[in-house]
């Protein structure tokens, strides 16, 4: 079953003389590595003049329909269940048997796309597109704008998550100037080493001498000794004392609720970070790769490298 939705701009207008990918969304990793690289392939397939479909049904992120359980649609998305299988992310997830590849190649003839995600994962995943220049709607663009653009297409709220975000941002008494941070800790060690918290700091009183600073992470211990180690800071947050650190495999064997819940929580902290003044991060996290397209240049400033880069 296939469903064609409106098109949000010419980004996502589908010509019968193009090849068509269908980009499987959420089938791996944690929700800001797959929406980054989500990104990224809208912004190939554009500049390769490829459609651009999405199938989400299955997302890890899901409680029912996937991506509009909490946004609005901005693409056509097909709903066909044999993506689950055949349409991995990453090449090296691929299954190579006989009957695999006539499945996959046969799925393809008779649901008329191209090309799977893992197909084109090794082009858009690439360093080289860091260099490269986009048009959008006939403007001309680096990768950063260009990024900056799509995700402010894309990046719309559905109304019960509009909803449930402003209740998780009635808890806060931002003032109207502040500054963030981001300070990943969990899994991601496995993948980068955790910076200390006084790089963070050091960082964000070179920038500014402000002292409200929103903290987003996911150890309550860091906003523990943020609270002890700088206590001529006001530090805001929204994360529980009970929170110790993001375990991707144990997050995705959680209930519904509870990872509903805990998304919805996160967006709201993201939204909250990307109209600070300044946010410092790591570039090295998703996240942190996220807020680095989202916000205007100069505004995200990593601890861990001098500048943004795909991750």
């Amino acid at each position: 079953m296939t469903t064609i939705m409106p098109n949000s701009s010419s980004l996502f207008e589908i010509e019968s003389s193009r090849k068509t990918l269908v980009y499987h969304l959420g089938s791996e990793a944690g929700f800001f590595s797959e929406f980054n690289n989500m990104v990224l392939a809208i912004l190939y397939c554009n500049q390769h003049h490829i459609n651009f479909k999405l199938y989400s049904k299955d997302a890890n992120f899901a409680y029912d329909k996937g991506w509009t359980d909490f946004f609005e649609p901005f693409c056509p998305e097909v709903t066909d269940a044999f993506h689950n299988i055949y349409n991995t992310r990453q090449p090296i997830y691929v299954v190579n048997r006989l009957r695999d590849k006539v499945r996959r190649w046969s799925y393809k003839k008779l649901y008329h796309f191209d090309y799977y995600t893992f197909e084109l994962w090794r082009y858009f995943h690439n360093h080289d597109m860091e260099q490269q220049r986009f048009e959008i709607d006939g403007q001309d663009m680096d990768l950063l704008d260009a990024t900056q653009s799509v995700i402010q297409r894309i990046w719309r709220y559905n109304e019960p998550t509009k909803a449930r975000i402003n209740e998780f941002l009635t808890k806060l008494t931002l003032p109207q100037t502040y500054v963030g941070i981001h300070v990943r800790r969990g899994d991601k060690v496995i993948e980068h080493e955790n910076e200390e918290i006084g790089k963070y700091m050091s960082a964000l009183q070179q920038l500014t001498d402000i002292k409200d600073v929103f903290a987003y992470t996911d150890d309550y211990a860091v906003v523990s000794s943020l609270k002890t180690l700088y206590p001529d800071y006001h530090f805001y947050t929204l994360v529980d004392e009970s929170e110790h650190g993001y375990i991707h495999q144990e997050f995705v064997k959680k209930g519904k609720d509870f990872r509903t819940n805990a998304l919805l929580k996160m967006f709201a902290s993201i939204d909250v970070l990307s109209r600070a003044k300044y946010c410092v991060g790591t570039f090295s996290t998703n996240p942190g790769m996220f807020l680095g397209m989202r916000m205007p240049k100069g505004r995200m400033v990593g601890i861990d490298f001098d500048n943004w880069r795909i991750w």
